[in-house]
C-alpha cells in the first residue's frame, strides 16, 4: 500500500513523553526532546501543567497506519491555561442538566468570569457531597472546571467524569463524548495560533 502524504496540528504539553519512551499514538519530530500528539486529548492526558506546543506536522501514514513526521514547524509555545479552562468548563456544561447546580455555578460556567470560581468550586464541592450517582460525577465536574489551580489535572478530571458518566449509559455514549471532547478542546487550543489559523466559536458558553 502507498504511503498517505498527511498535514496536520500536533499537540504536547509540558510532562509529554520524551523521545526514546514508546507510548502508543505518540510520534516523534525532527530536532524535539518530547515526543507529540495527534490528538489534544491525548496530550492532555500526559500534561503537567498548561504550557503547550503546537506544531504543524508535514509526513506520510505508513502502512501500519502509523504517522511518521518528516518536517514539523512550531506555531506556538503557550500558557494555555485559558484554553484549558474554557475546555473543562464545556465539560462541565455539557452535564450540567443532571444535577440542580446553584446560580453561582451556573453563572460561572457559562462566562468563565474569574471572581466567580472560588465560590462556583465551594458550591459544587459542597453540593456534590449531597448527591449520588450520575448527579454527583455531573457536580464534580463543575467542581474541577471552577478549580484555578493545577489547571491541567483539573481539566482532566473534569473531562474524565464526564466520559464516566457518558460510559453509564452506553459504550457507544462514551465514544461519542471522547469525540466531542476532543473537537471542542482542539478548537479551544487552537485559539492560541495566529488568527488566520483560529478554529471557529464553540457555541454554549463563553470564549
Amino acid at each position: 500500500m502507498a504511503s498517505a502524504p498527511v498535514t496536520c496540528f500536533t499537540w504536547s504539553f509540558e510532562g509529554a513523553p520524551e523521545v526514546g519512551r514508546s507510548v502508543p499514538g505518540w510520534i516523534v519530530l525532527p530536532d524535539e526532546p518530547q515526543q507529540v500528539a495527534t490528538r489534544a486529548t491525548a496530550a492532555l492526558a500526559f500534561a503537567t501543567s498548561p504550557w503547550l506546543r503546537i506544531h504543524r506536522c508535514h509526513g506520510e501514514i505508513d502502512d501500519r497506519g502509523e504517522l511518521a513526521c518528516a518536517e514539523a514547524v512550531r506555531l506556538a509555545e503557550v500558557d494555555a491555561g485559558e484554553h484549558l479552562r474554557y475546555f473543562a468548563r464545556s465539560c462541565a456544561v455539557s452535564v450540567l442538566h443532571l444535577w440542580p447546580a446553584s446560580p453561582g455555578v451556573v453563572h460561572y460556567l457559562q462566562t468563565g468570569a474569574p471572581e466567580l470560581a472560588a465560590t462556583a468550586h465551594h458550591e459544587a464541592w459542597a453540593r456534590s457531597a449531597e448527591l449520588f450517582g450520575l448527579e454527583r460525577l455531573a457536580a464534580r465536574a463543575a467542581m474541577f472546571a471552577a478549580h484555578h489551580d493545577q489547571i491541567a489535572l483539573a481539566t482532566r478530571q473534569a473531562a474524565n467524569l464526564v466520559t464516566a458518566i457518558a460510559a453509564r449509559i452506553s459504550l457507544d455514549d462514551a465514544i461519542a463524548a471522547r469525540n466531542r471532547q476532543e473537537r471542542t478542546l482542539a478548537s479551544s487550543l487552537q485559539r492560541a495560533l495566529p488568527p488566520l489559523l483560529l478554529a471557529p466559536h464553540v457555541d454554549g458558553i463563553a470564549a
